[in-house]
């Protein structure tokens, strides 16, 4: 799975895998800041996700990635505990 620095990386986490992940930059106009990269750089160290932080990294991490495939983590392997549970309501998400 290869997916950007925001939110799903933290939802492919907590279902027990290890995605690739390519923050978007400002630089490329791709966001109005770097936050997305900064939401990636604790994972690694932990082996929750492969970064592919510069275009030319994206080779690499696939590699990397391919490497570990069937390895997974424990879900919710980021120290968060239980998420708290969502329901669809007609007021909407609640």
């Amino acid at each position: 799975m290869v997916c950007h620095g925001g939110t799903t990386q933290l939802f492919a986490i907590r279902l027990g895998k290890v995605p690739i992940v390519m923050p978007r930059l400002k630089r490329f106009g791709e966001h109005i800041n770097d936050h997305q990269v900064q939401l990636v750089r604790p994972w690694p160290r932990k082996g929750l996700v492969v970064p592919a932080y510069e275009p030319t990294d994206l080779a690499t991490a696939i590699t990397e990635a391919r490497q570990r495939r069937g390895q997974s983590v424990p879900p919710c392997a980021m120290g968060w505990g239980s998420w708290p549970k969502r329901s669809r309501s007609s007021a909407g998400w609640r």
